[in-house]
């Protein structure tokens, strides 16, 4: 009997995609990242062409795989106005699997090859205690573990920032603490200089081709990245405290490039960014909250009332959250902030405006290369238009592309190009 991709009795156009219908769904991204790894990582790719095959010898690994795949609501294209991008659903999945193999292992040596993978995964399966540590995992969250992320709304705070009035930043879904940790210490911890890049034309296949762009707007990034400290202090917040262990062994395993967790150099950085930071302390705070709870977010200004943020920061959060949710995220954020005219919801994520109501953020239904975005969205737009500022040609940003849309600046609006421009002559001639 053949299954059904969509559950009996499903409403036309409201469809839900039944647990095969997203087995499906999960299989086929899988099948792609083994292709074309995400940012072109080797072990990823490796695990995802080992996977298939343990789970076809796994009625065990199978059932968890399906139960759990079941319970996730998967975007099932751009118009789909609700659900996770499949690529996120496989990344979760991703993470479960390192775990294991970081709790018996400190890195990931010799994991560019499938058959390593598969003797791994193949041991977990016959292991009792590992499946049900595999089957708790599914329920701990995920964090944002790559402290590069946090360079763009660096750029964003230094473009803002007049002289006098400091830049407050609120930052949300993130108890791991990295980003704005590394904000605040950047002169010991300085961001990597990404290069800036734009369309030069299409190949025969369709797809765009990217060139470098003018030298003059990458050397302003790159200098805004690591200009001198803007005044303003941080409030990070989460469902999960700092100290949960449970968060710094689920950031472990996510941290991407997967090679990297076994340098030591790398995890030593890693490790003296994350949390929170007796020396930051009133600078760098934490407190407990749902990123879609507006009581929360007014509980938060209550707590810090000499913070005056002027961004609420969403970063690589509102993919976890599903389309459906992105609306109350962004409002509730919108309790966060001060009532300066520049103040606004910034969001980097899979995201772009709606082509027919540019106040709609949608989730791209899965990660492909410049999917990755930099959006704000100004508290006083009466229209609260989503605009571009930045894209990626991956989560880790280090390729950037100046986005289409004006941002405001110094109480005018204007092209980031020119804002990127304008700001390092003022800060070359001071």
């Amino acid at each position: 009997m053949t299954e059904e991709l969509f559950p009996p009795g499903a409403p036309p156009g409201a469809q839900q995609l039944s647990a095969y219908g997203k087995l499906l769904m999960l299989w086929a991204e899988a099948n792609e990242q083994a292709l074309h790894p995400p940012s072109g990582d080797l072990i990823i790719g490796a695990m995802w062409r080992a996977v298939p095959e343990v789970v076809e010898q796994s009625r065990e690994l199978s059932e968890l795989i399906t139960a759990w795949v079941a319970r996730q609501d998967i975007k099932q294209g751009s118009l789909d106005p609700q659900g996770k991008p499949v690529s996120q659903v496989a990344g979760e999945l991703r993470t479960h699997f390192q775990l294991d193999r970081l709790r018996r292992s400190r890195g990931f040596r010799g994991h560019e090859d499938p058959l390593v993978w598969r003797r791994g995964l193949l041991a977990m399966t016959r292991g009792l205690q590992r499946l049900a540590d595999f089957q708790v995992s599914q329920g701990l969250p995920l964090n944002t573990t790559n402290g590069e992320r946090y360079g763009p709304p660096e750029v964003i705070r230094q473009l803002m920032y007049n002289g006098e009035e400091p830049v407050d930043m609120a930052d949300g879904g993130s108890s791991i603490m990295i980003g704005v940790n590394q904000i605040a210490l950047k002169a010991r911890y300085p961001f990597a200089l990404p290069h800036l890049i734009r369309p030069s034309g299409v190949d025969a296949a369709g797809n765009m081709v990217w060139g470098a762009d003018d030298l003059d707007t990458q050397t302003a990034y790159q200098f805004l990245l690591n200009a001198p400290p803007v005044p303003g202090r941080f409030t990070s917040f989460d469902l999960f405290h700092p100290r949960d262990p449970a968060i710094r062994t689920i950031a472990r395993a996510a941290l991407r490039p997967t090679s990297e967790i076994g340098n030591r150099r790398f995890m030593h950085r890693f490790h003296a960014l994350a949390g929170q930071k007796p020396e930051l302390a009133g600078t760098v705070d934490f407190m407990l909250g749902d990123v879609l709870s507006a009581d929360n977010m007014r509980a938060i200004r209550e707590q810090f009332p000499d913070r005056k943020f002027r961004i609420a920061f969403l970063g690589t959060v509102v993919n976890q959250l599903g389309e459906e949710n992105i609306p109350r995220a962004v409002e509730a954020s919108m309790e966060l902030l001060d009532d300066h005219e520049d103040a606004m919801v910034l969001i980097l994520d899979f995201v772009h405006p709606d082509a027919n109501d540019p106040s709609v953020v949608r989730l791209h239904p899965r990660w492909d290369s410049g999917t990755y975005a930099l959006m704000g969205i100004y508290k006083k737009d009466p229209e609260r238009r989503a605009r571009v500022f930045f894209r990626f040609q991956t989560s880790r940003p280090s390729e950037v592309s100046v986005g289409p849309d004006q941002i405001m600046v110094d109480g005018a609006f204007m092209g980031v190009r020119e804002a990127l421009l304008r700001r390092r002559r003022l800060l070359a001639g001071a």
